[in-house]
């Protein structure tokens, strides 16, 4: 929120100056110019800008700019803004008979000037640099170049009264706009964990453009999840494959195949071991994505079937198994036999369906340091002992049936 704001000025027409200040939590923005009108153009210097105690850092104008406007034209020299040892740069001007153009450039932009909106737990050390140009002739064809680069690095997470570092290496996104169409790429390196790389074309921007491109994530160890995801431990597996894009964006068409192998963890909080698991995605290209996985866990197995439309966002897939191991520790034990049928639209998600418990145990003498208790969610259905469902009246858009 903001506190004040302060405007200032004097002068004539042909020699005046402009002050203004806002001050508020948000920072303290303060900017000034000085110019003057001759020959109905305006021009003038920008002398002050600054950007103090913002949640990004102290900013500050590294050199006065010049700017120009007229009825017909405008410009501006590059107005930088520092705040070491990072630096942004904006410039452009216009005209009304042969359009206009702009650039903007950021170098050594440290993730760190974020960390009020990222997780305390979490240190990113690497550098953003940007480099952005584009032009609109005076027909409005349009001619625009992108380079974003993040330079080698690692991701810090903190765990406990220590932290683990992963390593990542140098990562590249690349836009060019030329009129109607649209050509871009992305190269993703994220060290030991694998990559992914990306790319992305679009001929016109109306629901009938036509698209291509191809996704391939390359995660040949999965090994590193726990730094990212604590609660998972002796993560082992692989996830790669390749999508290729192709239709309209009103009509998509993925082909290609993706593929987590070999994939297997530990959650120790209820002793549950995953193994021997699975999961394939594959497009043909004419319908929707199909779903095919299976998982181990202890002498148990679950198997997953269903299908992904993109477009319509329609999801549906049957989970069915056999003394499937969820827990086992000293503290509680279960084996689930399940056989559900899960769907979701766009109005919402659906869950039907049976959910065997053979065996199950439960220590609660003593032993409820790892036990955590839970209220019963609205969206579940109770059925007595004559098979009357009480009703649920709440309105939600999670309909859940499970016996």
């Amino acid at each position: 929120s903001w506190d004040s704001l302060r405007i200032s000025g004097d002068g004539t027409p042909t020699e005046h100056q402009l002050g203004v200040n806002l001050l508020g939590e948000a920072g303290d923005i303060s900017t000034h110019l000085s110019g003057g009108i001759e020959n109905q153009r305006w021009e003038g210097v920008l002398d002050k800008l600054s950007a103090l105690e913002t949640e990004l850092g102290d900013w500050t104008l590294k050199q006065a700019a010049s700017i120009h406007a007229s009825a017909s034209e405008a410009s501006a020299d590059a107005i930088c803004l520092q705040s070491q040892p990072s630096e942004i740069c904006l410039q452009g001007q216009w005209s009304a008979s042969k359009g206009s153009q702009g650039e903007i450039s950021i170098s050594q932009l440290k993730p760190s000037r974020f960390k009020a909106f990222l997780p305390p737990e979490i240190g990113i050390d690497t550098s953003i640099h940007l480099h952005a140009d584009g032009k609109v002739d005076g027909k409005g064809r349009v001619v625009a170049d992108a380079v974003i680069d993040l330079s080698a690095g690692q991701i810090t997470i903190a765990q406990g009264e220590g932290s683990q570092a992963l390593s990542i290496g140098a990562s590249k996104i690349l836009a060019q706009v030329r009129n109607e169409k649209l050509d871009s790429s992305l190269q993703l390196d994220l060290g030991q964990l694998g990559g992914l790389q990306a790319q992305l074309g679009l001929n016109g921007f109306s629901d009938r453009g036509r698209l291509s491109g191809s996704i391939t994530p390359d995660f040949s160890d999965l090994g590193i999840i726990p730094l990212l995801v604590p609660q998972l431990q002796d993560v082992s597996g692989q996830f790669n494959g390749q999508l290729q894009l192709g239709g309209t964006l009103a009509a998509p068409r993925i082909t290609g195949q993706l593929d987590l192998q070999n994939f297997g963890a530990e959650i120790p909080q209820v002793a549950m071991l995953l193994k021997d698991t699975e999961l394939h995605v594959k497009g043909d290209g004419d319908s929707p994505l199909q779903i095919d996985g299976v998982a181990h866990s202890g002498d148990g197995q679950l198997k997953i079937n269903g299908e992904l439309n993109p477009t319509t966002r329609f999801f549906n897939l049957k989970i069915k198994g056999e003394e499937f191991v969820v827990a086992d520790s000293n503290q509680l034990q279960a084996v689930i036999t399940p056989d559900l049928q899960v769907s979701m639209n766009q109005e919402g998600m659906n869950v039907e369906g049976k959910v065997f418990i053979p065996r199950a145990f439960i220590d609660a003498n003593g032993g409820d340091s790892g036990i955590e208790t839970v209220d019963g969610s609205g969206d579940v259905v109770i059925v007595d002992e004559d098979g009357q469902r009480q009703e649920n009246t709440a309105s939600n858009n999670l309909n859940l049936n499970v016996e």
